[in-house]
Order: C-alpha cells, then sequence, then structure tokens
C-alpha cells in the first residue's frame, strides 16, 4: 500500500523505562550500543590488537549494568567503523565451569544477545587454557557472521558478542581485562567455530551496511521512496560484495529495495527482485528475515490492488512470525482478556480501548509489565501490528470502514501492550482508524483521531510528509463539521510541515484546503487566490517536472559542477541497472566485482560533486525540489503572457489564471473522471475508422470543455497573446488550441472546421509540466551557446520480417522473461517508408542556413550518429522518424525512434539512450508520431517518455506531437516553422501561425480540404520556455 511503515532504527517504550531487553533491540535494528550508567574513569581507547581484515582496534569502558550485575561493559572499536562492533560486559567472581553453559542459554546476557542476533547452539571449548562456552551467531539485520562467548579469566567472569570479524579483538580485551596484558587475540573463537566465521570483512563495511540500512528505512517511513530505494541498493550492493551473489542472507536488503520500487508503482522491476528474495529465503536462517519477505510480499500485491492475494500472503506472514516468537500468541490472547475486564484507558474526546501512545500507562503496559517480553517478541510484535495496519488499509479500500477500524486499533493495542512504537506504527494506525470513522459520517471520532494522529506524527517523525499529510486530513474533517477556522488552522500547519521539506502529496489531501479558501463564490482574487495557487503547489506533479528542473539548473550560467553532479546521478543510475540485470542472470563473481568497483567509483565522485555544488550553489536542491509561489510565477511571465494551472481532483477540481501581476483562482466543473472521459471522446476524432475516414471532431463537446476550463475567466484572457498551461489528468493528452471558445457552427463539411472559434485563433499556447518549471527554465537556464545551428536527423525504410524481428530483441525487457515477441515483429514491419523525411530535413538544414553538413539521411541516421555526433554543439535538434511508445509494442520498456539504419542496435534510439545526451538547445523538434505521449510506466502522464528525455538531456524547449501525424501536414508544417525560428521567432507564437496557415488554406489551392481537420493541423504542441533560438 501506499502508507508503508518499515523498521525504524530508534525505539522509545511509551513511557516505561528502558529494560535491558528493549536496550538489546534497539541495538539489533541500528547497529550500536546504548550507553549505561558511567563507570569509575578507564583509560579510553586502549589497545585491542587487530580484527580478522588486519584492522587496529580499541576498547574503551562505556558504564557498568546492573541488570548483568556487572562491574564494567566495555566497546570494541576496529577500523573506520563508527559504532561498537563488539562488546565485553566484566563480572566479578570466576563462575564455575559447570555455570557457563547456563550463563549462555537463559538470562539476562542471553536475552541481550538475543535481540542483536540469532544464534544456534553453545559450543563448549577453550580460549587458551581457560574454558568457554561459543555462540555461533547471524545478525538480525544482515545475517552477518556474528559470535557471542562466555569465559573466565582469573576472578573475574567475561561475557562478549560482536561481529566475528572482531572476535580476535574480544579475545584481547578479554585477556586485558583479566589481568594478562593487551596481547593481541589469537583467532581462537573464531577458529573453533570454522566456516564463515573465519571471514575476515572490514568493520567499516558492516558499519555502513548498517548505516545504508537506517538511512532506507527513515526515507520509507517518511514515504520518500526514491532516497529510500538509493540507500537500499547501496546496500544490497555492498553485502553481495561482502558475503557474495548467492549469499542468501542479502533477501533482507533485496525485499526493502523491492518494495520501494513497488511503492514508486514500478511493478515489473519489483517483480524480479521479490522473486530473487524468494529464491534465496530457504536458506536464511533468521525466522524473522522469512516472515518479513512475506509480508513486503502482501504489500507489494496490495500495491497492484490485488488485495484478496495480499490478504492471503499477510496470513502466512503473521503465522511465521508467531512461529519466530511462540510467546506472541499467548501474550495476545491474554491482552485481549484483559481487555474485556478493565475499565478503559482513553484519550483525546472518544475514550476508545487503547492508551495514549505519547506516553500514558495503560491496561497493556500493566499486562506486560506482569510479563516477560523477549526482543524476538518485540521485532514479532511490530511485524505483526504492521500486517494489521495493512489489513485495515485493505479493508478501507474494500468499503469496509468496521473492520478496518478494527484492525487499526488491534495494531494500537498491540503496540501499546508491548511498549513500543518503531516510527510512530501506532499513530499511523490511528490515522486509518480515523479515515475509517470519516467514511461511515463519525465525524467527531475521525476529527479527534486524525487531529491526535497528525500531532503525534509530528512529534515521532518532524517535518515529514505522513505528518503534513495528516494534518490535512484533520482540516477536512473539521470542514465537514463546519468548523471553518479549525479547518484551516489544520491546513496551514500541514502545509507548512510539507514545505520545510519540499513534499508533496495527492491532490484529494490539498483540495478541501482550496474549498475553504474559496468560500461559496467560487472565485477568488488578491491574497486568498495567492494562498490557493500556494496550496496547490504541494500536490504531486509527476517526475517528469523534477527532471526539467534539473536540466534547467544544468543549462544555467556557470553550472558546469551540476552538469557533472548530475551526470554522475545517471552513471550511477545505469550501472545499478547494469547490476539487477547481471545478478538477475547469474553473473560470475567478477562481473559483479568489476560493476561494484565501478559503483563505489562513482559514488565517491558524486558524493565529492555535490559537495561542491553546495559550495557553489547552495540553493541548488531547493531549486530542483521546491515548489514555486504566486508570486514566482508573476515575476517571470512576460508583458502579454499569462499562466494557467489546471488541478483536476477526483471529486472537485480548480483553475488559476495568473496575469498582470496578479491570480485568480476559480472552481472549475469537472472531474478526473469527467476530463478522461470527455478527453476520450475528443481524440476519437484522431483515429481513422475502417475504411481509413476520420471521424468528425466533436466541436460542441469541446465548446462545452471549454466553458469548463476557462469559463469563469474568459473575459481575464482580453489582452492577452500567450498562454502557458500546466494541468494533469487527461487534459495532459489534448492540446488545448483544440478548445473552443464561442458556441460552433454545425459541422456539415470538412471545411466547416474553418469556422470554429478555437482558442488557437485567440491566443498562442505552451505548456510546462508545473509551475516551478517554468520558473526556472525562465530564471535558471541561460540561453544556448552552442556555436552550430541546426542538426537534422531523418529517413526510414520498412523493415523486412527477419530484420524487425532482430530489432525487437533489442527492445525486450533483460530481466530474464521469455514472452514471445513475434507481435511485436509483425508490428515494426508493417511500419510504411517516410518518403517525405529525408526531405523535411534538407528543407530545414536549407532554411536554417546550414547545408547538407548538418544532415544525417537514411543509413546516416543511425543510433551511433546520434549518441556519438556531439549534439551539444547545435541550438536546434531535429528528428524526422517514426517513435514507438510501450503502449504500442509489448516488449518495448522504453519510449524509441526508429532511425534509418534499420538493423540490431543501431536501428533504435531509446528514451534512455537520449536521457544520456548531452545537449546545450534551445529547441528540441521531434517530427514523429505520438511524441508527447507516455513513457508506459507514469500512469499515462505527458511528457513523460521522449519528451522528458530530452529535456533531461539540456533542451530549453520541445515541440512534440499528441497522436500519429500524417506524412505530408507534418513535413509542411515543420519546415515552415523551423524556418520562422531561423529568422528569430518565438516557437509557440510560430507553430500557432503555422497551425493556422494549414487550417485557413485547406480546400484552396493545392491544400487539401481534409486538412480542415484537427488531426491534421493540430497535433504539434510547444513545450518549454519560449526562449527565441538565437539563429
Amino acid at each position: 500500500m501506499s502508507d508503508k511503515v518499515i523498521v525504524v532504527k530508534h525505539h522509545r517504550a511509551g513511557g516505561r523505562a528502558l529494560t535491558l531487553a528493549m536496550l538489546a533491540m534497539i541495538g539489533a535494528a541500528d547497529g550500536g550500543w546504548a550507553q549505561q550508567t558511567p563507570a569509575a574513569p578507564q583509560p579510553a581507547g586502549a589497545p585491542a590488537g587487530q580484527s580478522r581484515a588486519g584492522e587496529a582496534c580499541t576498547y574503551k569502558a562505556v558504564g557498568v549494568d546492573q541488570a548483568l550485575a556487572a562491574r564494567g561493559a566495555y566497546d570494541i572499536f576496529c577500523g573506520k567503523a563508527l559504532d561498537p562492533v563488539a562488546r565485553v560486559f566484566q563480572l566479578d567472581g570466576a563462575q564455575p565451569v559447570a555455570n557457563l553453559g547456563g550463563l549462555a542459554a537463559t538470562g539476562p546476557w542471553r536475552s541481550y544477545l538475543d535481540g542483536r542476533a540469532h544464534c544456534n547452539n553453545p559450543t563448549s571449548t577453550t580460549l587458551g587454557s581457560n574454558p568457554a562456552v561459543l555462540l555461533p551467531c547471524a545478525r538480525r539485520s544482515g545475517g552477518v557472521p556474528y559470535v557471542g562467548v562466555v569465559t573466565i579469566r582469573g576472578n573475574f567472569t567475561f561475557l562478549g558478542d560482536g561481529l566475528s570479524t572482531a572476535a580476535p579483538a574480544i579475545e584481547a580485551t578479554i585477556s586485558a581485562l583479566g589481568g594478562a596484558g593487551a596481547g593481541a587475540g589469537r583467532g581462537s573463537i573464531t577458529d573453533s567455530l570454522g566456516g564463515r566465521f573465519t571471514t575476515g570483512f572490514g568493520s567499516g563495511d558492516i558499519d555502513r551496511y548498517q548505516s545504508l540500512m537506517r538511512v532506507g528505512a527513515r526515507h520509507n517511513v517518511e514515504e520518500d521512496y526514491q532516497q529510500a530505494e538509493r540507500a537500499y541498493r547501496d546496500a544490497l550492493a555492498l553485502h553481495q560484495r561482502l558475503f557474495g551473489r548467492d549469499n542468501p542472507d542479502q533477501v533482507d536488503a533485496l525485499v526493502h529495495l523491492a518494495l520501494n520500487i513497488s511503492n514508486q508503482g514500478r511493478f515489473n522491476e519489483a517483480a524480479e527482485l521479490y522473486r530473487r528474495a524468494g529464491a534465496l529465503v530457504a536458506g536464511v536462517q533468521e525466522p524473522l528475515v522469512k516472515a518479513r519477505v512475506r509480508q513486503y510480499t502482501a504489500q507489494n500485491l496490495a500495491n497492484q490492488g490485488k488485495r484478496s492475494d495480499a490478504r492471503t500472503m499477510l496470513d502466512e506472514a503473521e503465522e511465521l512470525y508467531f512461529v519466530s516468537a511462540p510467546d506472541l500468541r499467548p501474550f495476545m490472547a491474554r491482552q485481549a482478556t484483559r481487555q474485556n475486564q478493565i475499565p478503559a484507558y482513553g484519550f483525546g474526546v472518544r475514550g476508545q480501548q487503547f492508551s495514549d501512545p505519547r506516553g500514558k500507562r495503560g491496561m497493556g503496559q500493566d499486562l506486560a509489565s506482569a510479563v516477560t517480553i523477549s526482543p524476538a517478541m518485540q521485532l514479532a510484535a511490530q511485524g505483526v501490528a504492521e500486517i494489521y495496519r495493512t489489513r485495515a488499509l485493505l479493508a478501507l479500500a474494500d468499503k469496509q470502514p468496521a473492520q478496518s477500524r478494527e484492525y487499526a486499533m488491534r495494531a494500537v493495542t498491540l503496540l501499546e501492550g508491548i511498549g513500543i512504537d518503531p516510527g510512530g506504527i501506532r499513530w499511523r494506525a490511528i490515522r486509518i482508524a480515523g479515515l475509517s470513522a470519516a467514511s461511515t459520517k463519525d465525524l467527531g471520532t475521525a476529527g479527534a483521531d486524525l487531529g491526535d494522529s497528525a500531532r503525534g506524527l509530528s512529534e515521532a517523525l518532524p517535518q515529514s510528509q505522513p505528518a503534513g499529510k495528516t494534518f490535512l486530513e484533520s482540516g477536512d474533517i473539521q470542514l465537514q463539521r463546519g468548523n471553518s477556522t479549525a479547518a484551516l488552522s489544520e491546513f496551514r500547519r500541514g502545509a507548512q510541515i510539507l514545505r520545510a521539506r519540499r513534499n508533496t502529496v495527492p491532490g484529494d489531501a490539498v483540495l478541501p484546503y482550496l474549498d475553504v479558501l474559496a468560500g461559496r463564490s467560487g472565485v477568488s482574487e488578491g491574497a486568498t487566490a495567492a494562498e490557493m495557487f500556494d496550496a496547490a503547489q504541494l500536490i504531486s506533479t509527476g517526475v517528469t517536472a523534477a527532471y526539467v528542473a534539473q536540466a534547467a539548473v544544468r543549462l544555467g550560467d556557470g553550472n558546469q559542477k551540476v552538469r557533472e553532479l548530475q551526470d554522475l546521478e545517471t552513471r550511477l543510475t545505469d550501472l545499478y541497472q547494469r547490476r539487477d540485470i547481471a545478478a538477475n542472470r547469474g553473473a560470475e563473481l567478477a562481473t559483479l566485482q568489476t560493476i561494484d568497483a565501478q559503483i563505489t567509483d562513482a559514488n565517491q565522485r558524486r558524493d565529492a560533486a555535490e559537495q561542491e555544488v553546495r559550495r557553489i550553489l547552495p540553493n541548488y536542491f531547493q531549486l530542483i525540489e521546491g515548489q514555486a509561489a504566486a508570486k514566482d510565477i508573476i515575476g517571470v511571465l512576460r508583458p502579454g503572457e499569462g499562466f494557467l494551472q489546471i488541478v483536476l481532483g477526483p471529486k472537485r477540481s480548480y483553475g488559476f489564471l495568473a496575469r498582470d501581476g496578479r491570480v485568480t483562482a476559480y472552481r472549475v466543473a469537472l472531474t478526473l473522471d469527467d476530463a478522461a472521459d470527455m478527453v476520450a471522446k475528443l481524440r476519437a476524432a484522431f483515429m481513422p475508422d475502417g475504411r481509413g475516414e476520420l471521424p468528425a471532431y466533436d466541436v460542441a463537446l469541446a465548446h462545452d470543455l471549454y466553458k469548463r476550463l476557462l469559463g469563469p475567466v474568459d473575459g481575464q484572457l482580453k489582452g492577452l497573446n500567450d498562454l502557458v498551461i500546466a494541468t494533469n489528468g487527461a487534459l495532459q493528452s489534448l492540446p488545448f488550441a483544440l478548445l473552443v471558445r464561442t458556441a460552433p457552427p454545425p459541422i456539415a463539411d470538412v471545411t466547416d472546421y474553418k469556422k470554429v472559434a478555437w482558442l488557437a485563433k485567440s491566443l498562442a499556447m505552451s505548456y510546462v509540466p508545473a509551475p516551478q518549471s517554468l520558473v526556472l527554465l525562465r530564471r535558471a537556464a541561460a540561453q544556448s551557446r552552442a556555436p552550430n545551428r541546426y542538426i537534422g536527423f531523418g529517413g526510414f525504410a520498412p523493415l523486412p520480417m527477419a530484420t524487425a524481428a532482430r530489432v525487437v530483441q533489442v527492445t525486450r525487457p533483460n530481466d530474464g522473461t521469455t514472452q514471445s515477441c513475434d507481435r511485436d515483429a509483425r508490428e515494426l514491419a508493417s511500419l510504411p517508408s517516410l518518403p517525405l523525411a529525408e526531405g523535411e530535413v534538407t528543407l530545414a538544414a536549407r532554411q536554417l542556413g546550414s547545408g547538407t553538413a548538418a544532415t544525417r539521411l537514411g543509413t546516416a541516421f543511425s543510433r551511433s550518429a546520434v549518441t556519438r555526433g556531439g549534439l551539444d554543439q547545435y541550438r536546434v535538434v531535429h528528428f524526422a522518424a517514426h517513435a514507438l511508445l510501450p503502449t504500442e509494442l509489448r516488449c518495448l520498456r522504453q519510449p524509441v525512434i526508429l532511425t534509418g539504419q534499420g538493423n540490431g542496435a543501431e536501428a533504435l534510439l531509446t528514451a534512455a539512450d537520449v536521457a544520456a545526451l548531452r545537449l546545450d538547445a534551445d529547441l528540441v523538434v521531434l517530427s514523429a508520431c505520438n511524441t508527447a505521449g507516455p513513457d508506459g510506466r507514469s500512469a499515462g502522464e505527458a511528457f513523460s517518455g521522449l519528451a522528458r528525455s530530452f529535456f533531461t538531456a539540456g533542451t530549453r524547449g520541445l515541440m512534440a506531437s499528441h497522436w500519429n501525424v500524417a506524412d505530408e501536414t507534418t513535413t509542411l508544417m515543420m519546415v515552415n516553422v523551423l524556418a520562422a525560428i531561423g529568422k528569430g521567432g518565438n516557437p509557440a507564437h510560430v507553430l500557432r501561425e503555422t497551425q493556422l496557415d494549414l487550417l485557413s488554406g485547406a480546400g484552396t489551392g493545392q491544400d487539401p480540404a481534409r486538412w480542415a481537420h484537427p488531426f491534421y493541423w493540430a497535433p504539434f504542441v510547444f513545450a518549454g520556455s519560449g526562449t527565441r533560438t538565437g539563429t
């Protein structure tokens, strides 16, 4: 589900004192030992020999431990590790040899050890001449080899545990504390255990692995899934490098990575990672990890809407958690019995059957104080509570609010009873309970639940997306209760939290905020409209806007270091993809090691580049992740220019028009579904029927759509020459040029389209993914300094079936799937030639004064000609070719341009190839079919395919098409457009004038009357800042 919690690494006892078992749980989670009561001063950093990896080690006193009756506890540090890699407890008195096994098997120290690691049966041995008991273990996080030891020296008993690579340092520390001097450890512990315990991995590597897992968990719990993915991917690669490609214990990092990829909607990619985890999990010793694999697999199914399958998998995961902690089920049974016997402890105004997670003592804690709760039980309870929370979300999605609330309360009660609340899981469960109450219009309960949850999350996860989003949801309930003042207070607090970390949320969370500001009139001006506009920028806009923002900053004057940083980010993404593919295919270890070395080098260079960018451009990350305010948009608009943003929601929508220093906000009588239906009907006119004839374009429907979108501000369009547009949903796939301003005439003949009051007749229009895109393209991106005016690529020859089959093999996924691509090969072989494409490029080059030297035609148009063509030396880059989307070919994983070189890899230019280019272009022209269409992974987001890749590569403006285009009219338009641009014309103006010339000329002279149909003259749009090319 989109609302996830993964193990958070800092636990609070919910009002109870931290027990030794809880300290063990903290250590197991975050890789460090909690500091204890200070002891008498001890020499700091006393030598403790070396680790098995040859790292220098030291030990120092950190306190005493009353629970263990230990006179001292000593942390051991080795190499570059920032956290301790081992700990030794020193107890007064030498225990009888017969008692050592009991110390190792049960009691407080074993409970502490179990919180950190999963251990097998102890074995008796000697260390030097002293009796000892050894425990072979694996750390709960990552399965790292871990050891425990109980031994005696002189008049003391010693309890030690740590990474197996630190075993010699444990021996050396025990020897020094026992009075034998600080000699180097002999490695007797690991030699006695043998096998994997003799591996000399570096302590610093394990320290980094634990750190990456912590960072990933933090980003995940804050719902920053991209950053979580990056951390978990690094952790997985590091684990494989240390312990081998096929080591089963990589599963923990693997499923964390898979879930965060699934949370971003990349289900095919996640499926392969889950498959790998499923193949490895049988070799995992840690039962909690086996349960987690099932749990995260269930959450992946839930993300895909497969709720029944998800429930089945959650049942399996719950049983595995109970297997890992046999005492948990009886504890929960006793908890349920007491819940029916003891008066409720309430908080807020409702008096629910659970305690305030902020620390009030409740009946669950009374029970916990009388029951021994092991670390394994705490971790299992956390997993079960998260399962209940996921079930609550599933029930809510199935419109079963009572069941949803019941599961949410189970999660809260369980965690309150155990006495932990990692990452605010209980507050998240209370949020779901509130949403369940809201769905039944129990607004009093919903308001109290969501208000409490918002405040609890703001304490547990300060300035986080979950906290900000929950405040917005709380405001919505207050608005429904008729308390506008309280609602506005909650909305503004939520907005403040979200802006602090530049977080965004789905539109339905923000639209109630706009409702309370809009009031009854539905049209707002001044400060209210500006606040509404600023609030609308909290809505997630898709990833294309982020790519455009990065490109805009990179194209600024003097931003060479930014280019270097972004190039390294792209390089890392490519290396990680290559590594995934290699691992999935069972590549040799040497191959993975080579890629790992390249990743390490790229990471080091990226970190250095990032530090330099932060030095020279301190606000870089604020620029690329920021949200434009109303004043920012007003500040970049030119005379006679307006900015229009349409925000479509599932139940209601809003529009914003900025011009002449002011913003108008207004309600739009349209929903996301309404827009999808209307746009689908309008676009149906661009799909020829079985006879090859075009259906009529529904001008009446286009007029209705105009009235809904722009009717409230129609009068304010007067005096504008240009309109920059940002929108969402299906509106992204319809050029606004095809909206109709006034009631249209009947269309009895195709030439009647010439009489229609198209919006294109009033305004030149351009498009941006988000308001911030326009601000950055205007403020940050300097004009191109490329020395050459133009380069053009064109041509395509039909492919024989055998050649098409070879080309398809290049496009198919590199994930080991075996799906047939025969149908794709037939589709590819059926593509017609483009007889005018080469002529289009030749004429355009002539118009721009560049000549044939600036053209790559026919077989000279290949992938290599583009990728190695030095395109950063050209201000205008032009492609006249076939383009295909993943929606058109089943085996296609990304959009492609087909070149004139019809053989193998040279026949295709992929979106990834384009994104890797380095451009300094004012304009890219994609004279091909559907080049503004989606990439197949972005939920239909326009400009998410080839268009996004060209912005990523470095262009300030782009011309692209919204449907399949006609060869002859496309050639005519593009030649005329480029000729006018070559004379310094504004791209949006030039495109509009060319389209209107084609429309008005239809049926006159040699121009066919059919060209008046919008299919011919309206497919292309201009996206970008409207910068003149300077040619």
